[in-house]
């Protein structure tokens, strides 16, 4: 009858046992998946927060004749912020077009910025500045010896290229 009780006692250090590494191999894989989870969708988030509430912002600032490239900066500037409160650091190059030949060109990227369009080649738009440039057809947005291209499709009234990265 000894012989039972310490064969159960040593039953039930095992299955102990097995418990905590089980438990422990789940915790670890639960903690890996929300630490990587959280980096990329929390960028991807904010990505599509920032385009959805910009054409928000757009909209509004026609609708309430109001500056639109006054309103969509002080948007942009707010939404950087608003990233760092996630701790996110944002670069943004943005285009409001807003009419058929003329384009808003603001850039809070970490780099300079060299516009090319159809009639334009290679304006430079420094860091933290913005500049008015002509467009045509194409767009080509050059940072960090990387070409960003965009076509301008007639029709559309208020058109918005934007590069959203994180610094």
């Amino acid at each position: 009858m000894i012989k039972k009780t310490a064969d159960k006692s040593k039953k039930g250090q095992y299955y102990l046992f097995a418990v905590i590494i089980l438990c422990s191999v789940v915790f670890m894989g639960v903690v890996n998946s929300i630490s990587i989870r959280d980096n990329d969708e929390g960028f991807q988030e904010l990505y599509d927060n920032y385009v959805a509430e910009a054409y928000i912002v757009i909209d509004n600032s026609i609708f309430n004749e109001q500056a639109t490239t006054e309103l969509f900066e002080n948007f942009t500037l707010s939404y950087m912020d608003y990233a760092k409160t996630k701790k996110i650091d944002l670069g943004i190059l943005y285009v409001l077009i807003y009419s058929e030949n003329e384009g808003f060109v603001v850039n809070y990227l970490n780099s300079p910025a060299y516009i090319s369009t159809d009639t334009v080649f290679r304006e430079l738009v420094p860091v933290n500045s913005e500049s008015i440039i002509n467009l045509a057809t194409n767009l080509t947005i050059e940072v960090d010896s990387l070409m960003y291209s965009f076509n301008i499709t007639e029709g559309e009234n208020t058109k918005l290229k934007l590069i959203f990265r994180k610094e």
